[in-house]
């Protein structure tokens, strides 16, 4: 009986080891495919200064709840080289004075393309002309609008279509 006994330990030690091998084996190919993802992946970041970008975040939800309040819309029309936007919030139409209002044209894949455009004047009924644009290349753009209005920074984005 004891020969049984003894074989029988000989053959679970055996079983163990190769189980707990198994195991310990498992981890290091898991973890060594995770650590080759980790480097050969994208960092993820979409910003080149997080941190800044982070902090402002309270600002940045503060500023469209206000945009959202006082009903801030604009809008875009691009045709034949010509942009046409109006700006107007609960109170009608806005008329930004030149230094309160920004226009930046963004290409979304290169940002070696980006600029910012000169406008005309807006007129009584908040609409804002450029006019003689020559875009670098064709394809989506974005137009991202900035203006200063009653001390408050309001900003909005707009995609279009160069063809």
């Amino acid at each position: 009986m004891s020969d049984i006994v003894i074989k029988q330990n000989e053959k679970s030690k055996k079983i163990f080891i190769i189980s707990i091998s198994c195991f310990f084996l498992t981890m290091l190919v898991a973890n060594f495919t995770l650590i080759y993802l980790a480097i050969d992946s994208s960092n993820g970041l979409v910003n080149d200064n997080p941190y800044k970008y982070g902090i402002n975040y309270n600002e940045t939800l503060e500023m469209k709840r206000y945009q959202h309040q006082i009903d801030y819309k604009t809008s875009l029309d691009y045709s034949n080289g010509v942009i046409t936007i109006n700006i107007s919030d609960e109170n009608g139409p806005i008329k930004a004075k030149e230094d309160d209002l920004t226009i930046k044209m963004f290409h979304p894949i290169n940002k070696n393309f980006d600029f910012a455009v000169k406008y005309k004047a807006g007129n009584e009924d908040g609409t804002y002309l450029i006019e003689d644009l020559d875009f670098p290349l064709k394809g989506e753009w974005e137009a991202r609008i900035n203006l200063n209005h009653n001390g408050r920074l309001l900003k909005t984005r707009h995609r279009f279509t160069v063809k």
